[in-house]
């Protein structure tokens, strides 16, 4: 993963693009409101970038890559789902809000959780290999836990010709450039160039995000701020619950002091603003961006802490070798 992945800057970074985002809204509305077409070639254009950070020709299983793979799997397809469950009972009656906090809790990472696991002495071998292997899993797994956790009468508020439409503009398509990318490389030395300039184009195309977000949709969130609140205290739980899960699923499987550090990194970390197209299709869609905007916020800065906190939590064995180069 390039160096423009996450680090501690990046929080106050991305508080500061929310901030003149809201700021450019109260001093000219009008202007403010006219950005809110330009969120979906935005967020098409940092979706490419992210997809890029994944090196699916280098993709090398580690020694126990096997068994790391069962304990995600398990855990992101079971475990975490029912956690969230429980976790979104107490939700007011609104779809809208159900729905988006569902998409991102339920979504797992395929970017940001490799430089955090690094950066947390986990193996970014595990990590990357993952990747893709998360990828393909929600996908597929993710409509099936929508169904079951908010219900077919929820879930009918979705319109799917849009879903539909999204996914192959937003999804398929910068997914698609990206493969395309990475095949060209190997046979076309400029390319290179241009895989690198994707890459560390992630972050200003997320800093640009947030900016549009804020100002196009802030102004529509007036009201809002004791639902956030309600909601950040809810992503703040499932922080603290994540440990304690990666424990108990690796203690099960017996996994490795490095690999039990993966996936809780893998736990914490949710795909936001690859969900992000699909909760603006929702028929609250200001809501939604900040029920998003908001986990996001939240999650970077409790990975941060996690890289702290994780190691000291889970040490490594003298006998066991880390992995993760």
């Amino acid at each position: 993963m390039d160096s423009n992945q996450p680090e501690h800057w990046q929080i106050p970074a991305a508080l500061a693009a929310l901030g003149f985002g809201g700021g450019f809204a109260a001093l000219a509305p009008a202007r403010a409101e006219a950005l809110e077409p330009a969120v979906w070639p935005v967020l098409a254009l940092l979706l490419y970038a992210t997809f890029c950070q994944i090196r699916w020709q280098d993709l090398r299983p580690a020694a126990d890559g096997k068994q790391f793979l069962k304990a995600l799997a398990l855990s992101q397809a079971v475990f975490v789902p029912l956690m969230v469950a429980v976790m979104t009972l107490p939700l007011p009656d609104s779809p809208t809000l159900k729905l988006a906090i569902l998409l991102v809790l339920l979504a797992p990472c395929t970017d940001w959780f490799v430089t955090f696991t690094h950066l947390g002495g986990g193996s970014t071998q595990q990590a990357t290999l993952a990747t893709p292997v998360l990828l393909a899993g929600q996908l597929v797994l993710l409509p099936l836990w929508l169904i079951l956790l908010a219900g077919p009468a929820a879930v009918e508020v979705i319109a799917v010709d849009r879903f539909l439409v999204v996914f192959a503009g937003l999804i398929a398509l910068p997914l698609g450039l990206a493969l395309i990318l990475e095949m060209g490389t190997r046979r076309w030395q400029p390319l290179h160039h241009v895989a690198q300039i994707s890459r560390r184009a992630m972050t200003p195309f997320l800093l640009l995000l947030l900016f549009v977000l804020a100002a196009s949709h802030l102004p529509h969130l007036a009201g809002t701020g004791s639902v956030l609140l309600g909601v950040s205290l809810l992503y703040v739980a499932y922080l603290l619950a994540v440990p304690a899960l990666g424990f108990l699923v690796s203690s099960r499987l017996e996994l490795t002091p490095v690999a039990t550090r993966t996936l809780i990194f893998s736990l914490a970390a949710r795909n936001s603003f690859v969900v992000m197209p699909f909760a603006l299709t929702l028929p609250e869609p200001a809501l939604a961006a900040g029920v998003i905007v908001v986990q996001s916020v939240i999650e970077v800065g409790g990975l941060i802490l996690y890289t702290r906190l994780i190691p000291a939590l889970v040490p490594l064995q003298a006998s066991t070798p880390s992995n993760s180069g």
